[in-house]
């Protein structure tokens, strides 16, 4: 997201009332943070295309830091994944790609059990 898309973004964010039982709860791991920032899933979908924008011109740093806000908000998929992964990659940070890699066939192997379990079940 550009820094102008996220002024545009932040200026209906700013008229709204702050929710502070909703910060007091997050800050009791009662809430997510997503839910005390009052954020929509179309939030966290912006902040994904944009790592892929990110990514497909090669700014790794940035893909990471966009990647982990998007891990922060909760909810992360098996794409956040490949995106780090292959941020790490150009960045040649071989003991992250590893990490990533480990995580990913973990994220793989329990989707193939629940497509399994779906399949055997329907």
């Amino acid at each position: 997201m550009s820094l102008h898309q996220v002024r545009l973004r932040a200026q209906p964010l700013a008229s709204k009332a702050i929710d502070g039982r909703a910060i007091a709860d997050f800050l009791d791991g009662k809430t997510d943070l997503k839910a005390a920032l009052n954020l929509d899933d179309a939030f966290v979908e912006q902040l994904r295309g944009q790592a892929r924008a990110l990514h497909g011109t090669s700014q790794w740093q940035r893909v990471i830091d966009v990647v982990m806000g998007v891990v922060e908000l909760g909810g992360a998929r098996v794409e956040d994944v490949v995106l780090l992964l292959e941020a790490y990659r150009g960045l040649g940070d071989q003991e992250a790609v590893d990490r990533c890699e480990l995580v990913l066939n973990g994220l793989l192997q329990r989707l193939e059990q629940e497509v399994r379990g779906a399949t055997a079940n329907p």
